[in-house]
């Protein structure tokens, strides 16, 4: 009964399959949808008690990147790193500081494509307002609402008329349009009218600001999970070997009349509500989406316009007695990440391979054909800083590819700078760093313990020590680490002596040549680095079939000599 309930409500903005096609410009148009606290939580990442139908649409049309890491969970250095694809340490912003106070010059990324011809424009929550605006002679930061140097039309924030009455979740039966998101909703689709009549090409970012909390909707979106049988979250603790974990609750005051006086944590019955409510807000959100949808296949956009779905980062809901996000464990610092590009329409499916918020910049450049730029070393020199985002246009082309060994997720806690690793198998790696400190060390395998109960570096450290060896190596070296500055200043884990006779080899393509001998660099020009590149020279011999040896004798190794086929 619930499922028929969900298509009469839902399934009616889903028409993605029935796109009519339409060319309107030579470049393409971008649509971002920007979702504030989504977690991976939807149907598209194979959770069957979500009903999100739109969003899942979207994704069978599009590539879904289920290994997806934010680079800092918190809204403000998230979003940064999605306008400048620099690192927080880069930017600043760790916390809530404005990014010009640092660099001045620093081209966000709508602003970039608005200095590149495109008409700009959007609605809703895209930057973060404590992070953005402009200096003026004085040195003062104006225009903080949101940042008018990134929008050709001025932005506009659509205000919310639907009280929460200071409650952690509040679902009454009130129309859509009075609430933030529909509102926002429905200013972005009276945006989208107003740009594809025009000739130009457009970059669109609607920003919806649910499911954060309080977990607010209308109460239809509740209602839809009446029937649903929720629990509460596994694991309420700190993970053995991480003890010092600090435990959080939601805000509202409804919530200190269920607090467990025994444990210090949100009742289990109060949890399941609270959950509940998340995943409503979650629907109501995918609702917007599907509206958003429907009106680019209206105004016939579909085969130019790409489309982005991102979130800012997770949430936990009382994974290890927490309701936030803060953190650079997975729940926190993976969010989903969809995108449809209608050049590669054919090209759709999911990935597992790791890639990171700051890697959209150069991705959505490359794919408007617009020169990937580089940021200012500092306020004196506007340039000479690199992105840190890799395009990951690759991926859209083959699901199978891979641009990095591991996306980074950077936290400052009471531990210092932790730097998360997230790898494409099934592996989180985490180091901290603190002055004076030695660093510290977190691992956690999902196959065995998707929970995050135990960190193995802790509990099982000489076990696992070959597998902290290479990992601390991986994340240094190659690039992948560039713009973690603290991390950078720090050694790698040491063996102990005991154990120096089982160092793992670093083959992150396993094709029996050495990343540090392939190098980060791009023979053939397709994106992807030699040392993740089955195939370096696109001569079509894998790498591992030709080898080291220089057939030839031309001074050019096998693996990256395409004129020296086996």
């Amino acid at each position: 009964m619930k499922y028929n309930l969900t298509l009469s409500i839902l399934f009616s903005f889903v028409t993605l399959s029935m796109w009519p096609q339409k060319t309107t410009n030579s470049k393409p148009n971008v649509l971002m949808i920007c979702i504030d606290d989504l977690r991976t939580n939807l149907g598209c990442y194979g959770d069957k008690q979500a009903i999100t139908p739109n969003i899942d649409a979207l994704s069978k049309r599009g590539v879904t990147f289920l290994n997806h890491e934010v680079q800092f969970a918190v809204c403000g250095p998230s979003r940064s790193c999605l306008a400048t694809s620099l690192m927080p340490e880069e930017t600043g912003v760790i916390g809530f500081k404005p990014i010009r106070a640092k660099l001045k010059d620093v081209v966000f990324l709508p602003e970039y494509f608005r200095n590149n011809g495109y008409t700009t424009a959007a609605a809703g929550k895209i930057h973060d307002p404590r992070t953005v605006g402009k200096i003026n002679e004085k040195g003062e930061i104006k225009g903080r609402d949101e940042d008018e140097a990134s929008w050709s039309i001025p932005y506009i924030s659509p205000v919310d008329k639907v009280d929460d009455h200071g409650l952690s979740m509040s679902f009454e039966d009130l129309p859509e349009k009075d609430y933030i998101d529909g509102n926002i909703r429905s200013e972005g689709i009276k945006l989208m009218e107003q740009l594809a009549a025009n000739k130009k090409p457009f970059f669109l970012a609607i920003g919806l600001k649910k499911p954060h909390e309080p977990f607010v909707a209308p109460k239809k979106y509740w209602d839809l999970y009446n029937n649903t049988k929720f629990e509460p979250a596994k694991n309420q603790k700190a993970p053995l070997g991480r003890d010092d974990l600090k435990t959080y609750t939601i805000q509202g005051k409804d919530i200190k009349d269920h607090i467990d006086p025994a444990t210090g944590l949100i009742t289990l019955e109060y949890q399941v509500k609270l959950k509940q409510g998340y995943y409503a807000a979650t629907s109501f959100v995918d609702a917007q989406v599907g509206m958003i949808l429907d009106k680019v296949k209206e105004l016939k956009l579909t085969d130019n316009t790409i489309i982005v779905l991102w979130s800012d980062h997770g949430l936990f809901l009382g994974e290890h007695g927490r309701w936030n996000k803060h953190s650079n464990l997975e729940i926190a610092s993976s969010s989903p990440l969809i995108i449809y590009n209608p050049a590669t329409k054919n090209v759709s499916g999911k990935t597992t391979a790791p890639v990171s918020t700051v890697d959209l910049y150069p991705t959505l450049c490359e794919l408007a054909g617009l020169k990937i730029p580089e940021q200012p070393l500092n306020n004196d020199t506007n340039t000479g800083r690199p992105l840190k985002g890799r395009s990951i246009v690759p991926i859209l082309k083959d699901i199978t590819a891979k641009t990095k060994i591991g996306a980074i997720t950077v936290y400052q806690g009471q531990r210092g700078m932790g730097y998360g690793y997230r790898l494409q198998d099934k592996y989180r790696y985490i180091e901290w760093v603190k002055n004076g400190q030695e660093n510290f060390y977190e691992l956690y395998d999902y196959e065995v313990d998707p929970n995050e109960t135990v960190n193995l570096a802790a509990i099982e450290r000489d076990k696992y020590e070959p597998l902290l060896h290479k990992f601390s190596r991986n994340i240094r070296n190659l690039g992948e680490a560039a713009g973690c500055l603290a991390l950078l200043k720090t050694k790698p884990f040491e063996m102990s002596e005991k154990n120096k006779d089982k160092i793992l080899i670093r083959d992150a393509d396993a094709d029996g040549i050495p990343d540090e001998v392939e190098g980060a660099i791009d023979t053939d020009g397709d994106g992807i680095m030699n040392y993740l590149d089955l195939d370096s020279d696109n001569d079509g011999v894998l790498d591992k079939e030709e080898g080291l040896g220089d057939r030839d004798q031309d001074g050019v190794l096998n693996y990256v000599d395409a004129n020296d086929k086996k």
